[in-house]
């Protein structure tokens, strides 16, 4: 009779054990494995950082960095300096206006900042050179036609007003309209923006421990460098660009006119990890300043050559970029896309008569 019941009991243990799914019996096999019978530990696998496309950089979250970029026109004229907000900029590009000064395109997404400025007007070439970042371009106007110019090509824009800009009294106009990170996303809130994408990007960056194992070796993003711990962008008109690597930053300590340059805000010198030098033609635009002189155009559109400094090293790329709608690519001399350095990009669009000097 006992042996009859244990019969029975087996088979019910054997029914029952039928009746698991496969995952659940694959859960009960030992975790002695392999030579040894060492239990193995594992744990949680951490999830894949989330990287900013513009700067290559890990963020704390995806929302961050699918908000529409805030393209924010900041002048450089001696008058206008030290600037505020240039620091936490993603990419900043650097173009030549009227008389061979300089001004730039701060381009902001990861880090918002309560001061941007001064803020100055815009031109033609900034259409081709920020529209496929789809941003938001801010600016305090612009030549006769241009507004009309950015609606026609279908750019968000926004110009001087009294609710998303302000003028600091303590600074002479023009150099003293400023705005914020807030105060335009505040417009585009306003405006029901449905922006919800990660940017293109135009450039390729390593992870951080790639480009640390290439700033102990030596090497840069494409294998294609040369050392190179200064240089010089001989722009003239009180705008001459110098730049030294800071090898315990890994990035490059900005000068202009034999300044260091700073933050007006929080006195921090300028540090971008890499810059991009991109010869371009610059061509009369066809439209006037407010003293009648033709606004230059730098064509972006097409192909030419760069240098870029990364890591310490010069590379000699070439640049290409098909239309308005899509990204500039740069390559080193074997063909390959360059990787950059991961943290903010300087891009100087310079025509060829413009010298560059570097050691």
């Amino acid at each position: 009779m006992q042996k009859r019941r244990r019969t029975k009991i087996v088979a019910l243990v054997l029914a029952l054990l039928a009746a698991l799914p496969l995952p659940a019996l694959a859960g009960c096999k030992s975790s002695r494995q392999g030579d040894g019978g060492q239990n193995e530990q594992t744990g949680p696998v951490a999830p894949a950082p989330i990287i900013n496309p513009l700067t290559g950089k890990a963020v704390a979250s995806v929302d961050i960095i699918r908000r529409r970029p805030l393209a924010v026109k900041v002048e450089n004229d001696p008058a206008a300096r030290p600037q505020s907000g240039l620091p936490v900029a993603d990419i900043v590009y650097e173009e030549i206006v009227e008389g061979g000064v300089t001004r730039f395109i701060a381009l902001y997404l990861s880090q918002d900042v309560g001061v941007i400025g001064p803020c100055r007007s815009a031109r033609q070439s900034d259409i081709d050179i920020a529209f496929f970042h789809l941003p938001l371009l801010a600016c305090s106007g612009g030549a006769p036609g241009i507004m009309k110019r950015i609606q026609q090509a279908g750019m968000l824009g926004i110009e001087e007003d009294g609710i998303h800009f302000w003028r600091d009294k303590s600074r002479k106009a023009p150099h003293n309209l400023y705005t914020s990170t807030d105060r335009l996303r505040a417009a585009l809130a306003s405006w029901q923006d449905d922006y919800n994408q990660l940017p293109p990007s135009s450039l390729t960056f390593m992870s951080e421990q790639d480009a640390a194992a290439a700033a102990a070796s030596g090497s840069a993003g494409g294998e294609m460098g040369l050392a190179a711990s200064s240089m010089d962008i001989v722009y003239g008109n009180g705008c001459d660009v110098h730049y030294d690597y800071a090898i315990n930053g890994d990035g490059y300590l900005r000068a202009v006119n034999g300044h260091p340059s700073t933050d007006l805000t929080t006195g921090a010198q300028l540090q971008p990890a890499n810059v991009i030098v991109q010869y371009v033609e610059v061509v009369p635009s066809g439209l006037k300043d407010v003293l009648g002189a033709d606004s230059p155009d730098s064509i972006v559109i097409g192909t030419g050559r760069a240098v870029i400094f990364s890591g310490g090293q010069a590379i000699n790329a070439t640049w290409s970029k098909t239309n308005r709608n899509t990204p500039t690519v740069y390559k080193d001399g074997n063909g390959d896309v360059v990787r950059l350095h991961p943290g903010q990009t300087w891009i100087n669009l310079i025509p060829e008569r413009i010298a560059l000097n570097y050691q």
